[in-house]
């Protein structure tokens, strides 16, 4: 208890005194650390200003190595990205290739507290002529439709947009192509909205960046021929009479799958002989086909009657 208390007196024995003391040597040392300097290694981001009709060739922002500087204290932060985007003003340059250097001037959002040292503080910019033209879009596909299913044809809504960008980079731009759509495994017609793909860095700006692209699907069709088709004879009365000769070559187009289970029985081939019955005469071969296929080729295409 005693122990306690002496403790105490030592404490407040000249309390003020002390107090003032410690708070002197925390003014003194704030003041020695704020002569001290701290730095930071930051990138910032530089945009580039143009003439109305003039355009930057590559990208239109720039990267920037930058070491900023200052005083220690408590309240020592390094910059923000705002205070760090820069701008460079080449409005009065010529078109061309031009060198600008860097300084302090190009980050007007700085705090004034902050010390800067562009790291490469030289940019080259290449400025050429602003221009608009119409280019055409293609659509890139990706993957393949289902089994015994093809490609009939492809659209693009619009088939032209308007690009604007320097001439250099547009003078052999003739077709944009769009991201790739995937039509794997499809069976039936297929559309979808389609981002432009367009190369970074670059001047090349669109009026729209997506597309409508559509695909028509169609079955793959196949060709068969069937060499020994019957032909036969209707309406032919009592009389019996026969076609020479009396098969025929006849070649389909349809699926390939419905083609290969067809026979030549399959084709109904025939003479109509309703109105004319005369003998020796070449007589027109008609044809009933399968549903789903399409007649290519009949050979012969007449046949003779015969008794």
């Amino acid at each position: 208890m005693k122990w306690t208390s002496r403790a105490a007196e030592i404490f407040l024995n000249n309390f003020w005194l002390k107090f003032v003391s410690v708070c002197f040597a925390v003014v003194l040392f704030l003041i020695v650390r704020s002569e001290q300097v701290r730095e930071f290694n930051l990138t910032g981001r530089v945009k580039i200003v143009t003439a109305e009709n003039v355009v930057v060739v590559g990208a239109q922002e720039r990267a920037v190595e930058i070491q900023v500087k200052l005083p220690t204290s408590l309240f020592s932060l390094p910059p923000t990205e705002e205070e760090l985007m820069g701008i460079l003003d080449v409005s009065e340059q010529s078109l061309g290739r031009v060198r600008v250097r860097l300084s302090r001037y190009n980050f007007p959002s700085l705090d004034d507290r902050y010390s800067i040292n562009v790291i490469d503080p030289w940019i080259e910019v290449d400025l050429d002529e602003v221009i608009t033209k119409k280019v055409s879009v293609r659509a890139v596909l990706q993957g393949l439709p289902a089994d015994g299913f093809s490609i009939e044809r492809v659209t693009v809504s619009p088939e032209d947009i308007e690009v604007t960008g320097a001439r250099r980079e547009l003078e052999n731009l003739e077709t944009l192509s769009t991201s790739p759509v995937n039509i794997e495994a499809i069976d039936q017609n297929f559309s979808a909205i389609a981002k432009l793909e367009l190369i970074e860095p670059s001047s090349i700006r669109v009026t729209s960046d997506k597309v409508n692209v559509q695909v028509f699907i169609g079955e793959n069709l196949q060709e068969q021929t069937f060499d020994n088709v019957p032909v036969s004879i209707r309406n032919g009365g009592r009389r019996a009479y026969r076609s020479s000769p009396s098969v025929i070559k006849v070649v389909l187009r349809g699926p390939e799958a419905l083609l290969s289970r067809l026979k030549d029985g399959d084709i109904r081939a025939f003479v109509d002989l309703r109105g004319d019955r005369t003998i020796g005469s070449a007589q027109k071969v008609w044809l009933e086909i399968p549903r789903g296929t399409s007649l290519l080729q009949v050979e012969p295409d007449t046949v003779v009657i015969k008794r």
